[in-house]
């Protein structure tokens, strides 16, 4: 359950980054397009190390749980230049994603607050400030890395899939792909300042998933009772997903697309 806690998390956790790129795109950009590459260079890009790392931990048990990453660079034959630079490429890549991410959700919670522009210093600072931060959690986590790391993917998953339920649920089945982009950033617009509804959905996702929880720093009391499977986020899904569509029934209003096309990108940019 642990191993498809982490597979689960990394597809979802990947949302943020689809919707951060996909306002690049030409307007023309099919939504099922934009799916299909995402979610297939994501699989392709995970699923075969997933599966290399199943291959190891099975053949060789006690030298990969010892030390995975010296397990499999010892196996290069003297190539240990060849992993050093794949993975400092892939912290690199992973990082500016990161970064990029992270800094557009703190402009989108600033913007509701702050109308003003935000110029080259803020940007800067706060890149600076993020990296500094995450740069201290990575050095001081260094020595228990793996419980920090499933730790930090539960963490994740506790919050984001319940978002994700009632993301998708509205895109889906609510709305049926069709948004008035204007309206969005209009806080007197159809879409109102706050959507009670799929606040409450969503928090009551994560109540439900409390007693299921399972990390080194809480336990909840169905854990036992499940072997000590961490069910919380099958939980959260369901239950944020189902209560956001109940309590959506008949109440949304009419909307105006920027176009008639249903399946255009420019319907449901930002």
């Amino acid at each position: 359950m642990l191993g498809i806690t982490v597979a689960a998390t990394y597809q979802i956790t990947y949302a943020p980054y689809v919707a951060d790129y996909s306002r690049y795109l030409p307007q023309d950009t099919s939504i099922k397009s934009c799916f299909w590459w995402t979610y297939t260079g994501s699989v392709i890009g995970t699923a075969w190390m997933m599966i290399f790392g199943c291959v190891a931990a099975a053949v060789a048990p006690t030298a990969f749980n010892a030390n995975s990453v010296s397990f499999v660079v010892n196996q290069s034959a003297g190539a240990r230049g060849i992993f050093d630079f794949i993975i400092i490429l892939g912290i690199i890549v992973i990082g500016v994603l990161n970064l990029y991410s992270t800094f557009m959700s703190a402009v989108t919670m600033l913007s509701t607050v702050w109308r003003r522009k935000i110029g080259v210093g803020l940007r800067a600072g706060y890149i600076i400030v993020a990296s500094a931060l995450g740069t201290a959690l990575s050095i001081l986590g260094r020595g228990n890395f793996l419980n920090n790391y499933y730790n930090f993917i539960l963490f994740l998953s506790y919050f984001v899939v319940p978002w994700t339920a009632v993301n998708l649920m509205d895109f889906y089945i609510v709305r049926r792909q069709r948004y008035n982009i204007a309206a969005v950033f209009d806080p007197d617009g159809e879409y109102g300042k706050v959507n009670l509804r799929a606040l409450t959905a969503y928090f009551v996702g994560i109540a439900v998933e409390i007693p299921f929880m399972s990390t080194t720093f809480y336990t909840g009391p169905m854990v036992n009772r499940l072997g000590g499977a961490d069910i919380s986020w099958i939980i959260g899904v369901i239950v944020s997903g189902v209560l956001y569509l109940l309590l959506m029934r008949g109440a949304t209003s009419s909307v105006t697309p920027i176009t008639d096309e249903p399946n255009n990108l420019s319907t449901v940019q930002n």
